[in-house]
Protein backbone atom coordinates (compact mmCIF):
# COMPACT_ATOMS: atom_id res chain seq x y z
CA UNK A 1 0.00 0.00 0.00
CA UNK A 2 2.80 2.40 -0.91
CA UNK A 3 0.43 5.01 -2.39
CA UNK A 4 -1.17 5.65 0.99
CA UNK A 5 2.21 6.21 2.63
CA UNK A 6 2.30 9.78 1.35
CA UNK A 7 -0.53 10.84 3.64
CA UNK A 8 0.27 8.72 6.69
CA UNK A 9 2.93 11.12 8.10
CA UNK A 10 0.40 13.97 7.96
CA UNK A 11 -1.97 12.16 10.30
CA UNK A 12 0.67 10.44 12.45
CA UNK A 13 2.52 13.67 13.33
CA UNK A 14 -0.20 16.21 13.84
CA UNK A 15 0.89 19.79 13.37
CA UNK A 16 -0.48 22.94 11.81
CA UNK A 17 0.70 24.02 8.36
CA UNK A 18 0.51 27.32 6.55
CA UNK A 19 -0.92 25.61 3.45
CA UNK A 20 -2.48 22.26 2.52
CA UNK A 21 -2.79 21.16 -1.12
CA UNK A 22 -5.60 18.96 -2.44
CA UNK A 23 -6.48 17.44 -5.81
CA UNK A 24 -5.61 14.62 -8.15
CA UNK A 25 -2.26 13.59 -9.66
CA UNK A 26 -1.52 16.98 -11.24
CA UNK A 27 -1.03 18.91 -7.99
CA UNK A 28 0.43 15.81 -6.36
CA UNK A 29 3.32 15.65 -8.85
CA UNK A 30 3.35 19.37 -9.62
CA UNK A 31 3.77 21.02 -6.19
CA UNK A 32 6.90 20.45 -4.11
CA UNK A 33 6.35 21.37 -0.43
CA UNK A 34 10.08 21.44 0.28
CA UNK A 35 10.79 24.03 -2.41
CA UNK A 36 8.26 26.24 -0.58
CA UNK A 37 10.21 25.64 2.62
CA UNK A 38 13.75 25.88 1.19
CA UNK A 39 13.17 29.12 -0.68
CA UNK A 40 10.39 30.87 1.25
CA UNK A 41 9.99 29.26 4.68
CA UNK A 42 6.38 28.22 3.95
CA UNK A 43 5.19 25.11 5.79
CA UNK A 44 2.90 22.95 3.67
CA UNK A 45 1.72 19.41 2.99
CA UNK A 46 0.61 17.95 -0.33
CA UNK A 47 -2.49 15.79 0.20
CA UNK A 48 -3.25 15.25 -3.47
CA UNK A 49 -3.32 11.76 -4.97
CA UNK A 50 -3.86 10.32 -8.44
CA UNK A 51 -7.38 9.79 -9.71
CA UNK A 52 -8.99 11.75 -6.88
CA UNK A 53 -12.23 13.45 -7.92
CA UNK A 54 -14.15 16.13 -6.09
CA UNK A 55 -16.24 13.80 -3.97
CA UNK A 56 -13.12 12.35 -2.36
CA UNK A 57 -11.35 15.72 -2.39
CA UNK A 58 -14.18 17.08 -0.22
CA UNK A 59 -13.72 14.32 2.36
CA UNK A 60 -9.93 14.72 2.19
CA UNK A 61 -10.34 18.42 2.97
CA UNK A 62 -12.81 17.73 5.78
CA UNK A 63 -10.59 15.08 7.36
CA UNK A 64 -7.53 17.33 7.15
CA UNK A 65 -9.39 20.23 8.78
CA UNK A 66 -10.57 17.87 11.51
CA UNK A 67 -6.92 17.22 12.32
CA UNK A 68 -5.13 20.52 11.66
CA UNK A 69 -5.67 24.27 11.39
CA UNK A 70 -4.00 25.60 8.22
CA UNK A 71 -4.14 29.24 7.24
CA UNK A 72 -5.07 28.28 3.69
CA UNK A 73 -6.09 25.31 1.57
CA UNK A 74 -5.39 25.11 -2.15
CA UNK A 75 -7.74 22.93 -4.22
CA UNK A 76 -7.28 21.79 -7.81
CA UNK A 77 -10.79 20.61 -8.82
CA UNK A 78 -9.38 18.01 -11.21
CA UNK A 79 -11.23 16.14 -13.91
CA UNK A 80 -14.44 15.15 -12.16
CA UNK A 81 -14.06 11.63 -13.56
CA UNK A 82 -15.54 8.67 -11.69
CA UNK A 83 -13.41 7.49 -8.78
CA UNK A 84 -11.79 4.06 -9.08
CA UNK A 85 -11.47 1.70 -6.12
CA UNK A 86 -7.67 1.86 -5.99
CA UNK A 87 -7.66 5.65 -6.19
CA UNK A 88 -10.20 5.89 -3.38
CA UNK A 89 -7.85 3.88 -1.15
CA UNK A 90 -5.04 6.38 -1.72
CA UNK A 91 -7.07 9.13 -0.08
CA UNK A 92 -9.06 7.10 2.42
CA UNK A 93 -6.69 4.61 4.01
CA UNK A 94 -4.62 7.15 5.91
CA UNK A 95 -7.67 8.93 7.36
CA UNK A 96 -8.27 8.31 11.07
CA UNK A 97 -11.44 6.39 11.85
CA UNK A 98 -14.28 8.69 12.82
CA UNK A 99 -17.39 10.46 11.47
CA UNK A 100 -15.65 11.94 8.40
CA UNK A 101 -14.18 8.63 7.29
CA UNK A 102 -17.55 6.94 7.83
CA UNK A 103 -19.23 9.60 5.67
CA UNK A 104 -16.61 9.09 2.97
CA UNK A 105 -17.15 5.32 2.97
CA UNK A 106 -20.91 5.80 2.71
CA UNK A 107 -20.37 8.18 -0.20
CA UNK A 108 -18.16 5.69 -2.05
CA UNK A 109 -20.66 2.89 -1.57
CA UNK A 110 -23.52 5.13 -2.72
CA UNK A 111 -21.62 5.92 -5.90
CA UNK A 112 -20.90 2.24 -6.54
CA UNK A 113 -17.16 2.45 -6.06
CA UNK A 114 -17.53 -0.77 -4.10
CA UNK A 115 -20.40 -2.80 -2.68
CA UNK A 116 -18.24 -4.21 0.10
CA UNK A 117 -17.71 -1.89 3.13
CA UNK A 118 -14.82 -4.07 4.32
CA UNK A 119 -12.83 -2.75 1.36
CA UNK A 120 -12.37 0.45 3.37
CA UNK A 121 -12.78 -0.74 6.95
CA UNK A 122 -10.12 -3.45 7.06
CA UNK A 123 -6.63 -3.26 5.61
CA UNK A 124 -6.33 -7.03 6.09
CA UNK A 125 -9.38 -7.56 3.87
CA UNK A 126 -7.95 -5.31 1.17
CA UNK A 127 -4.23 -6.04 1.10
CA UNK A 128 -3.60 -9.54 2.43
CA UNK A 129 -3.35 -10.90 -1.13
CA UNK A 130 -0.32 -8.71 -1.89
CA UNK A 131 1.92 -11.21 -0.13
CA UNK A 132 2.38 -12.91 -3.50
CA UNK A 133 3.51 -9.72 -5.31
CA UNK A 134 5.79 -8.03 -2.78
CA UNK A 135 9.14 -6.74 -4.03
CA UNK A 136 12.23 -5.25 -2.39
CA UNK A 137 10.75 -1.75 -2.20
CA UNK A 138 8.06 -3.02 0.15
CA UNK A 139 10.81 -3.76 2.65
CA UNK A 140 13.41 -1.03 2.08
CA UNK A 141 11.39 2.22 2.11
CA UNK A 142 10.66 3.04 5.73
CA UNK A 143 9.50 6.65 5.57
CA UNK A 144 8.26 9.36 3.26
CA UNK A 145 10.01 12.62 4.04
CA UNK A 146 8.76 14.73 1.14
CA UNK A 147 5.57 16.11 2.76
CA UNK A 148 3.39 14.36 0.21
CA UNK A 149 5.01 15.45 -3.06
CA UNK A 150 5.78 12.84 -5.73
CA UNK A 151 8.14 14.56 -8.15
CA UNK A 152 9.04 12.73 -11.39
CA UNK A 153 12.38 12.90 -13.22
CA UNK A 154 11.58 11.73 -16.73
CA UNK A 155 11.53 14.09 -19.75
CA UNK A 156 8.74 13.61 -22.27
CA UNK A 157 9.20 15.57 -25.50
CA UNK A 158 5.85 15.24 -27.23
CA UNK A 159 3.62 17.49 -25.12
CA UNK A 160 0.67 19.28 -26.67
CA UNK A 161 0.49 22.98 -25.83
CA UNK A 162 -2.86 24.07 -24.30
CA UNK A 163 -5.10 26.21 -26.49
CA UNK A 164 -7.37 29.06 -25.35
CA UNK A 165 -10.93 27.93 -24.76
CA UNK A 166 -13.64 28.92 -27.21
CA UNK A 167 -16.42 26.70 -25.87
CA UNK A 168 -19.03 27.04 -23.16
CA UNK A 169 -18.68 24.94 -20.05
CA UNK A 170 -20.87 21.88 -19.59
CA UNK A 171 -20.44 20.95 -15.94
CA UNK A 172 -22.55 17.82 -16.26
CA UNK A 173 -23.08 15.52 -13.31
CA UNK A 174 -19.92 13.39 -12.97
CA UNK A 175 -20.86 12.28 -9.46
CA UNK A 176 -22.18 15.79 -8.71
CA UNK A 177 -18.69 17.28 -8.93
CA UNK A 178 -19.80 20.92 -8.93
CA UNK A 179 -22.08 20.31 -5.93
CA UNK A 180 -19.19 18.66 -4.08
CA UNK A 181 -17.00 21.64 -4.86
CA UNK A 182 -19.66 23.93 -3.40
CA UNK A 183 -19.49 21.83 -0.23
CA UNK A 184 -15.72 22.44 -0.06
CA UNK A 185 -16.30 26.19 -0.32
CA UNK A 186 -19.00 26.06 2.36
CA UNK A 187 -16.76 24.01 4.64
CA UNK A 188 -13.96 26.57 4.38
CA UNK A 189 -16.40 29.34 5.29
CA UNK A 190 -17.66 27.31 8.24
CA UNK A 191 -14.15 26.56 9.54
CA UNK A 192 -12.81 30.07 8.85
CA UNK A 193 -10.10 28.84 6.48
CA UNK A 194 -8.98 30.68 3.36
CA UNK A 195 -9.48 28.83 0.05
CA UNK A 196 -7.61 29.18 -3.23
CA UNK A 197 -8.88 27.32 -6.27
CA UNK A 198 -5.75 26.69 -8.30
CA UNK A 199 -5.37 24.42 -11.32
CA UNK A 200 -1.87 23.03 -11.75
CA UNK A 201 -0.57 22.94 -15.36
CA UNK A 202 -1.54 19.76 -17.21
CA UNK A 203 -0.68 20.43 -20.89
CA UNK A 204 -2.89 19.80 -23.92
CA UNK A 205 -3.27 16.07 -23.42
CA UNK A 206 -5.53 16.61 -20.41
CA UNK A 207 -6.31 20.31 -20.64
CA UNK A 208 -8.96 20.47 -23.33
CA UNK A 209 -10.92 23.53 -24.34
CA UNK A 210 -13.95 22.12 -22.56
CA UNK A 211 -11.99 21.60 -19.35
CA UNK A 212 -10.66 25.15 -19.45
CA UNK A 213 -14.22 26.38 -19.74
CA UNK A 214 -15.31 24.15 -16.84
CA UNK A 215 -12.49 25.52 -14.68
CA UNK A 216 -13.70 29.02 -15.46
CA UNK A 217 -17.13 28.16 -14.03
CA UNK A 218 -15.48 26.85 -10.86
CA UNK A 219 -13.27 29.94 -10.66
CA UNK A 220 -16.20 32.34 -11.12
CA UNK A 221 -18.13 30.59 -8.35
CA UNK A 222 -15.08 30.66 -6.05
CA UNK A 223 -14.67 34.41 -6.52
CA UNK A 224 -18.39 34.97 -5.98
CA UNK A 225 -17.96 33.42 -2.53
CA UNK A 226 -15.13 35.76 -1.58
CA UNK A 227 -12.15 33.50 -2.32
CA UNK A 228 -9.40 33.65 -4.95
CA UNK A 229 -9.00 31.45 -8.04
CA UNK A 230 -6.24 31.03 -10.64
CA UNK A 231 -5.77 28.69 -13.59
CA UNK A 232 -2.04 28.26 -14.08
CA UNK A 233 -2.65 26.66 -17.48
CA UNK A 234 -3.50 30.15 -18.74
CA UNK A 235 -0.49 31.81 -17.09
CA UNK A 236 2.43 30.21 -18.85
CA UNK A 237 4.24 33.52 -19.45
CA UNK A 238 4.30 33.99 -15.68
CA UNK A 239 4.97 30.36 -14.74
CA UNK A 240 7.56 29.91 -17.51
CA UNK A 241 6.99 26.25 -18.38
CA UNK A 242 8.95 24.77 -21.28
CA UNK A 243 6.73 22.23 -23.03
CA UNK A 244 9.77 20.57 -24.59
CA UNK A 245 11.40 19.67 -21.27
CA UNK A 246 9.18 20.23 -18.21
CA UNK A 247 6.82 17.23 -18.45
CA UNK A 248 7.30 13.59 -17.47
CA UNK A 249 4.52 12.38 -19.79
CA UNK A 250 1.77 13.91 -21.91
CA UNK A 251 0.00 15.59 -18.98
CA UNK A 252 2.14 15.56 -15.80
CA UNK A 253 5.04 17.80 -14.81
CA UNK A 254 8.51 16.52 -14.03
CA UNK A 255 10.82 17.99 -11.38
CA UNK A 256 11.88 20.91 -13.57
CA UNK A 257 8.26 21.82 -14.26
CA UNK A 258 7.15 21.22 -10.67
CA UNK A 259 9.81 23.61 -9.38
CA UNK A 260 8.62 26.35 -11.72
CA UNK A 261 5.01 25.78 -10.69
CA UNK A 262 5.93 25.70 -7.00
CA UNK A 263 8.03 28.85 -7.34
CA UNK A 264 5.18 30.74 -9.01
CA UNK A 265 2.67 29.54 -6.44
CA UNK A 266 4.90 30.40 -3.47
CA UNK A 267 5.21 34.00 -4.65
CA UNK A 268 1.45 34.17 -5.25
CA UNK A 269 0.73 32.89 -1.73
CA UNK A 270 3.13 35.35 -0.11
CA UNK A 271 1.78 38.30 -2.08
CA UNK A 272 -1.89 37.46 -1.52
CA UNK A 273 -1.97 35.83 1.92
CA UNK A 274 0.96 37.39 3.76
CA UNK A 275 2.56 34.09 4.72
CA UNK A 276 5.61 34.45 6.95
CA UNK A 277 9.09 33.07 6.40
CA UNK A 278 9.68 30.58 9.24
CA UNK A 279 13.23 29.52 8.37
CA UNK A 280 14.90 31.52 11.15
CA UNK A 281 12.20 30.80 13.72
CA UNK A 282 13.43 28.33 16.35
CA UNK A 283 9.86 27.04 16.70
CA UNK A 284 10.26 25.58 13.19
CA UNK A 285 13.75 24.12 13.59
CA UNK A 286 12.32 20.63 13.09
CA UNK A 287 11.70 21.48 9.43
CA UNK A 288 15.43 21.75 8.74
CA UNK A 289 16.04 18.51 10.62
CA UNK A 290 13.34 16.75 8.60
CA UNK A 291 14.68 18.31 5.42
CA UNK A 292 17.84 16.24 5.54
CA UNK A 293 15.73 13.07 5.74
CA UNK A 294 14.47 13.95 2.26
CA UNK A 295 18.05 14.27 1.03
CA UNK A 296 18.74 10.75 2.29
CA UNK A 297 15.69 9.44 0.43
CA UNK A 298 16.88 11.10 -2.78
CA UNK A 299 20.28 9.49 -2.28
CA UNK A 300 18.61 6.10 -2.02
CA UNK A 301 16.70 6.72 -5.26
CA UNK A 302 19.87 7.88 -7.02
CA UNK A 303 21.51 4.54 -6.42
CA UNK A 304 18.77 2.88 -8.46
CA UNK A 305 18.79 5.19 -11.51
CA UNK A 306 20.55 3.93 -14.65
CA UNK A 307 20.06 6.87 -17.06
CA UNK A 308 22.06 10.09 -16.91
CA UNK A 309 19.31 12.69 -17.48
CA UNK A 310 17.08 11.25 -14.75
CA UNK A 311 20.02 10.89 -12.39
CA UNK A 312 21.07 14.52 -12.79
CA UNK A 313 17.52 15.83 -12.49
CA UNK A 314 16.93 13.80 -9.34
CA UNK A 315 20.19 15.07 -7.83
CA UNK A 316 18.85 18.63 -7.67
CA UNK A 317 18.78 19.14 -3.90
CA UNK A 318 20.09 21.78 -1.49
CA UNK A 319 22.31 19.19 0.21
CA UNK A 320 23.78 17.57 -2.90
CA UNK A 321 26.46 18.61 -5.40
CA UNK A 322 26.76 16.97 -8.81
CA UNK A 323 29.71 16.71 -11.17
CA UNK A 324 29.21 15.71 -14.83
CA UNK A 325 32.07 14.63 -17.09
CA UNK A 326 31.49 13.97 -20.82
CA UNK A 327 33.87 12.51 -23.37
CA UNK A 328 33.01 15.48 -25.58
CA UNK A 329 30.31 18.14 -25.88
CA UNK A 330 28.45 16.35 -28.71
CA UNK A 331 26.37 14.52 -26.08
CA UNK A 332 24.85 17.81 -24.95
CA UNK A 333 23.01 17.85 -28.26
CA UNK A 334 22.51 14.15 -28.98
CA UNK A 335 21.11 13.17 -25.54
CA UNK A 336 17.74 14.88 -25.23
CA UNK A 337 17.45 17.18 -22.23
CA UNK A 338 20.99 16.64 -20.96
CA UNK A 339 22.09 20.26 -21.22
CA UNK A 340 18.80 21.40 -19.63
CA UNK A 341 19.08 19.17 -16.57
CA UNK A 342 22.74 20.07 -16.03
CA UNK A 343 21.73 23.74 -15.96
CA UNK A 344 18.73 22.96 -13.71
CA UNK A 345 20.74 20.92 -11.21
CA UNK A 346 23.62 23.36 -10.98
CA UNK A 347 26.06 20.54 -11.70
CA UNK A 348 29.63 21.33 -12.70
CA UNK A 349 30.38 20.21 -16.26
CA UNK A 350 33.55 19.08 -18.01
CA UNK A 351 33.57 18.05 -21.68
CA UNK A 352 37.29 17.35 -22.07
CA UNK A 353 36.96 13.66 -21.29
CA UNK A 354 38.55 13.89 -17.84
CA UNK A 355 37.49 11.12 -15.43
CA UNK A 356 35.87 9.24 -18.35
CA UNK A 357 37.52 5.86 -19.15
CA UNK A 358 38.24 4.97 -22.79
CA UNK A 359 35.39 2.46 -22.95
CA UNK A 360 32.77 4.88 -21.49
CA UNK A 361 31.17 8.12 -22.66
CA UNK A 362 30.28 9.91 -19.41
CA UNK A 363 30.82 9.95 -15.65
CA UNK A 364 28.63 11.44 -12.90
CA UNK A 365 29.56 11.94 -9.27
CA UNK A 366 27.06 13.15 -6.63
CA UNK A 367 28.34 14.33 -3.24
CA UNK A 368 26.44 14.86 0.01
CA UNK A 369 27.61 18.34 1.07
CA UNK A 370 26.54 17.77 4.69
CA UNK A 371 28.72 14.71 5.25
CA UNK A 372 31.17 15.16 2.37
CA UNK A 373 30.50 11.57 1.34
CA UNK A 374 30.14 10.44 -2.27
CA UNK A 375 26.61 9.21 -2.95
CA UNK A 376 27.16 7.73 -6.43
CA UNK A 377 29.88 7.42 -9.03
CA UNK A 378 28.32 6.18 -12.27
CA UNK A 379 29.91 5.54 -15.66
CA UNK A 380 27.72 5.64 -18.76
CA UNK A 381 27.72 4.16 -22.25
CA UNK A 382 25.76 5.44 -25.22
CA UNK A 383 22.61 3.55 -26.12
CA UNK A 384 21.98 4.12 -29.83
CA UNK A 385 18.46 2.69 -29.79
CA UNK A 386 17.00 5.46 -27.63
CA UNK A 387 19.89 7.96 -27.82
CA UNK A 388 20.57 7.97 -24.09
CA UNK A 389 23.56 7.57 -21.82
CA UNK A 390 22.91 4.63 -19.53
CA UNK A 391 24.88 2.51 -17.09
CA UNK A 392 26.42 -0.37 -19.07
CA UNK A 393 24.59 0.80 -22.20
CA UNK A 394 21.32 -0.76 -21.08
CA UNK A 395 17.97 0.64 -22.17
CA UNK A 396 16.80 3.48 -19.94
CA UNK A 397 14.45 2.34 -17.21
CA UNK A 398 12.25 4.38 -14.93
CA UNK A 399 12.68 4.23 -11.17
CA UNK A 400 9.45 5.36 -9.54
CA UNK A 401 8.96 4.02 -6.07
CA UNK A 402 5.54 5.61 -5.63
CA UNK A 403 4.08 5.48 -9.18
CA UNK A 404 1.18 7.91 -8.97
CA UNK A 405 1.02 8.15 -12.77
CA UNK A 406 2.20 5.90 -15.56
CA UNK A 407 5.17 6.98 -17.65
CA UNK A 408 3.60 5.67 -20.86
Amino acid sequence: ALHMFFQNPFYENKKDYDVLFFGSSHPHVGIDPYLLWDEYGITSYNLGSSGEQLGMIYYSVKSALDNSSPKLIVVDPGSGAKTKLGDAHKALDAMPYGPTKSEAIAYLIKHEITDEPLDFLSSLWTYHGRIFSLDKYDFTITESADRGGDIGVRIYNNVKVPLPAEVEADIGNKEGSFEMYKKIVALCKERGVELLMCTVPTAGGAYTEEKQAVYKVFADYTRSQGFNAIDMNTLNDEVGLDYDYDYSNGTHLNKMGAWKTSEFLAKYLINNYGLEDHRNDENYSRWDEDRYALTKEIEYYLEEENEIVRTIMRSKDKNLKSEVYLKDDSYLESVYGLEKVIEFSGATLSTDGSNVPDDKEAFVRVIDTVTGETVIENYYSYNKDDETLTVDGEAAKSVNFFPEVDDD
